[in-house]
């Protein structure tokens, strides 16, 4: 059983969460109190329990090291000895003398065993850096997994080592602080600052290895096991570390190095590409090896002079694109900040950081729809996309800069509340406006929206009040009369809620459109910049015409009130049904229909007639693969035999026969 069918065996008041070995751990909230057996005995355990692994007792045969380049100024030398079964060069007794890098040299020298030999890969010296083709193809070999420990070599840092390991009853507890001195927090700092952690290549090396047997950390001569190092790492993940924000970025980036990724949707794999990478095109192909064989098979690697980062990205997003038949890529959009600035907007730049950390959740805007788009390769910059416009910006805010910390966040916000909030009405839903901003602020992130996510109710959220809170009725008056100049303040009850709403305002600005609508949108918005959703896409997009008015740019993915549910193809849901997200097959989450006052939970949308007579829609029991929409339901025409994953009912004719208005975008 997957994550999510074992969460519908459980009873009452109890969860389960996956370690990062794959293990099941049941915990009962009750007394907080976690088991490895389920709670129900008659759970067979074998239906969850981590299978015996392939690799159980496997010896290997080479290790695969794995380490930054380093700079190749002022290299090293070495010798290396003809290969076995190499006769001519064997006979002629003739080394080849290879360049390396002082990273490289330094590892070499510690990886040495006096006692026996060893055997090593290494890309540096396995790989000939000359050849582009072989390049290219040692790329593709590289996503097969291999069982065989890789290793990274770290000096200086023994203080960390000697600490890996131990154990104490309460250091799991997030409460309990770890009882270090400076020089051991320094030290932590300085192991995580290395430049390996920070390697997308790695990403991909440690994915592969696994747990069994898994990497092997290295620093001068001393080892230790990646079962105790992620250990260390997940421990100091779950800490307060609020004394060096430094240090809680450099362990939360530690930390996904361990997650359970491998066979994540591509769109998942992609929040890695922040990463470093010496080649802009490396920033795919290191990842090929942890996404499906489909996807894999339709992005081969190619390192010539004709082969650019531009091409690589377009050849990406439109395979994606025709293979998912869903827009999810275009969640990694956005202008400002980009460095290939010769590329089409609608191509993400993997080769620039993101201006943002947090993506909003999945709005559900488009239904379960597919992509409608077309591309000329005659026309290469263009792409034409089939969809509807929400509004037109007419009022744009200040933004909050990233990493606005304190009391300067807050107010930077509050200047954001609409003057009438408590008053007026929101005219795209009819609710009160206090509701519609307060969504905004939270991104939909509630738990009337994500039932057991871990979100803050609505309720509790609307009715913050006080001096370190996001919105309220005096606030307005209150920050034009002046307050301290302090950046003391005291912790509000909801300050976990508050601080998720305060990142995804980071690098993001208020706007509201002509028709009314209000929305959380990347800073470079302006006026008179489109609000659209597109068939197949799940969030809003913010589009900025060109001069001439005949074709649009791509500004990133926002969120407005009221374009979520489909409501701008199918009209609003009727009462009192609404749509929450629950947790799927493969840990995904899955939108569903929710009527509060029978109960009832369905993924049939009320607002759908039955389905066409040849088309059957199918049960959740096809497992998902990592190349399927990340919320997607499943078709079959009793006819063709052909099984979609996208409703039939959601086509453009089936949407133009319901008088929906469909417009092409040109995007350039």
């Amino acid at each position: 059983m997957d994550l999510a069918q074992l969460r519908k065996t459980l009873p009452p008041s109890w969860i389960v969460t996956r370690t990062l070995e794959g293990r099941h751990l049941f915990i009962d909230q009750k007394t907080d109190i976690g088991q490895w057996r389920h709670p129900l005995p008659e759970i067979d355990p074998s239906r969850y329990e981590q299978q015996p692994s392939a690799t159980d007792g496997f010896e290997p045969q080479y290790e695969a090291l794995s380490y930054v380049w380093g700079s190749d100024n002022a290299p090293h030398f070495i010798f290396v000895d003809p290969a076995m079964g190499d006769e001519e060069n064997t006979e002629k007794k003739t080394p080849t003398k290879l360049a390396v890098t002082e990273n490289l040299m330094t590892a070499l020298r510690h990886l040495r065993d006096p006692s026996k030999a060893r055997t090593l890969w290494i890309d540096a010296i396995c790989i000939n850096q000359g050849d582009e083709e072989e390049e290219s193809h040692q790329v593709q070999r590289r996503d097969i997994p291999v069982s065989v420990p890789s290793c990274e070599v770290e000096q200086d840092c023994w203080r960390i080592f000697q600490r890996l390991g131990t154990k104490h009853p309460e250091w799991y507890d997030p409460a309990v602080e770890l009882p270090y001195d400076q020089k051991t927090w320094d030290a932590i700092l300085a192991l995580l600052r290395r430049p390996w952690f920070e390697r997308l290549w790695i990403v991909q090396e440690i994915q592969l290895a696994g747990s069994r047997p898994g990497a092997v950390f290295q620093c001068g001569t001393r080892v230790v096991s990646s079962y105790l190092f992620k250990r260390a790492i997940v421990c100091l993940s779950k800490k307060e570390l609020g004394h060096n924000p430094e240090l809680r970025e450099r362990v939360l980036l530690a930390y996904t190095l361990f997650e359970t990724i491998a066979g994540s949707t591509f769109n998942r794999l992609l929040t890695f590409t922040e990463c470093q990478c010496k080649d802009p095109r490396g920033k795919i192909y290191a990842l090929r090896g942890l996404t499906s064989r489909r996807l894999t098979s339709i992005i081969t690697p190619e390192y010539g002079d004709s082969t650019t980062a531009k091409h690589t990205y377009k050849a990406v997003f439109l395979a994606h694109a025709r293979l998912v038949q869903q827009f999810e890529l275009f969640f990694h959009c956005f202008l400002d900040g980009r460095s290939i600035l010769d590329m089409p907007s609608w191509v993400p730049d993997w080769s620039s950081v993101a201006p943002w950390d947090n993506y909003p959740q999945l709005q559900f805007a488009a239904g379960a729809s597919r992509a409608q788009f077309t591309y000329d390769a005659n026309a290469p910059n263009v792409l034409q996309v089939l969809g509807a416009r929400c509004g037109v910006v007419s009022r744009v805010t200040r933004p909050m800069p990233k990493y606005l910390r304190s009391r300067l966040a807050y107010r930077v916000i509050r200047r954001w509340q609409p003057s009438n909030l408590e008053t007026g009405t929101y005219g795209p839903t009819g609710e009160p406006l206090l509701h519609a901003y307060a969504t905004v602020l939270k991104v939909g992130e509630l738990e009337e929206r994500f039932p057991r996510f871990g979100h803050g109710h609505f309720a509790d959220w609307v009715r913050q009040d006080g001096p370190n809170t996001l919105f309220d009725g005096s606030s307005v008056v209150d920050l034009a009369g002046g307050t301290p100049d302090s950046d003391a303040y005291t912790v509000p009850p909801m300050q976990i809620t508050l601080d998720r709403a305060l990142q995804h305002c980071e690098n993001r600005i208020l706007v509201q459109t002509h028709e009314g609508y209000i929305g959380l949108v990347p800073e470079d918005t302006e006026i008179g910049d489109v609000i659209a959703v597109f068939l197949g896409c799940s969030n809003p997009l913010v589009l900025h015409p060109t001069p001439d008015g005949t074709a649009y740019r791509v500004k990133g993915q926002c969120f407005v009130h009221g374009a979520n549910d489909c409501i701008r193809f199918l009209g609003p849901l009727p009462e009192p049904w609404r749509v929450v997200g629950t947790m799927g097959r493969a840990s995904r989450c899955n939108f569903r229909f929710f009527n509060p006052d029978t109960g009832e939970q369905t993924a049939e949308d009320p607002r759908l007639g039955p389905l066409p007579a040849e088309w059957e829609k199918l049960g959740e029991e096809r497992e998902l693969e990592c190349d399927d929409p990340l919320d997607c339901a499943f078709f079959w025409n009793t006819t063709t035999g052909e099984t979609v994953n996208y409703d039939p009912r959601l086509e453009p004719e089936a949407l133009s026969a319901r008088g929906v208005r469909l417009e092409t975008f040109v995007l350039v």
